[in-house]
């Protein structure tokens, strides 16, 4: 059944609504809009049926423990425990849903659900049982799960850690379909704000590799203004083969040309030249007596190699 089915339909469970003058069921929307969700949003979030709660993901669990940092929430703000709730993924087919994300998750629904929930103990714990609960947002200093020293340092059950390890979840590289193909879209090595496409390749070399079936070069629209060239193939260990075959020939429409971008970027090149100082609130009397060093390296785009995507299409 769908979330949203399930919520019309839903007239024995309690369920949170804010605002005021709200007045039974509807079908509203669980899924904030992005980027910035308040109170309102927490709708439909949390719910409670027979003596058990059940916390619909408002984003995509992809591997960030939003499913564990948003359970640890609604566990210490409903004063439950841990396995009182269950966290469900919501239906990632909803339409106009931007849903695999996380990144800024728990900083922006930490608070909505922090008072979804405290609205929701307060109801269960006046024996009201069904219908719908109406958040009045209450001052943070006066949410549990929020207050000073709460949720910090605590190491709780990764949620959903059990099936995932188990094999329990379907991912897409589980999906087996008859005449199957891959794919992959091959981008410069360049910021995508900068205008950036493929200008040469080597097909030829490309169609030695075991498993090569295409090159499409209408293989979408641009990310930001960077052209990509698409690869396909009968088997995915084949397209890192194809993609060393091609060898591309990239046009960078930058100030650096491709060499030189390692260079420009290299934190060590730039220190040994001086261009980096590293003094740190220098003048400061707080920072007489010290002398902070501190190094710290990030990609380019972090998301980039911890969230890979992927979709299976019939």
């Amino acid at each position: 059944m769908h979330r949203r089915t399930f919520l019309a339909a839903a007239s024995s469970s309690l369920v949170v609504a804010v605002g005021a003058g709200v007045s039974g069921c509807s079908l509203i929307p669980v899924i904030p809009a992005r980027p910035a969700p308040d109170a309102t949003t927490a709708l439909g979030w949390i719910a409670h049926r027979d003596g058990h709660y059940t916390l619909t993901l408002p984003r995509a669990e992809i591997g960030q423990n939003i499913a564990t940092a948003m359970k640890q929430i609604a566990c210490a703000e409903l004063d439950v425990q841990w396995d009182d709730v269950d966290v469900a993924l919501h239906d990632t087919a909803m339409p106009g849903v931007r849903a695999t994300v996380g990144s800024e998750s728990v900083m922006a629904f930490a608070e909505p659900l922090a008072q979804a929930c405290a609205a929701l103990r307060d109801a269960v714990a006046e024996g009201r049982a069904q219908g719908v609960v109406t958040v009045n947002p209450r001052p943070v200093s006066q949410l549990c799960a929020l207050k000073t020293g709460g949720l910090i340092g605590r190491s709780p059950e990764i949620s959903h850690g059990h099936a995932i390890v188990t094999g329990a979840p379907l991912y897409a590289a589980d999906v087996s379909l008859p005449g199957r193909l891959y794919g992959r879209v091959l981008r410069a090595p360049a910021p995508s704000e900068i205008s950036s496409r493929p200008t040469k390749w080597n097909s030829d070399a490309a169609r030695g590799v075991p498993g090569f079936v295409s090159v499409v070069e209408d293989c979408g629209p641009a990310i930001g203004k960077a052209q990509g060239l698409g690869i396909v193939a009968s088997r995915p260990g084949a397209l890192d083969a194809i993609e060393d075959a091609l060898q591309i020939d990239w046009r960078i429409d930058s100030l650096h040309p491709k060499a030189d971008i390692p260079a420009a970027i290299d934190v060590d090149t730039q220190l040994a030249e001086g261009a980096l100082p590293h003094t740190v609130m220098d003048g400061s009397p707080m920072m007489q007596g010290w002398d902070v060093d501190l190094r710290v390296d990030i990609p380019l785009a972090a998301h980039g190699p911890i969230e890979p995507r992927a979709a299976v299409a019939n």
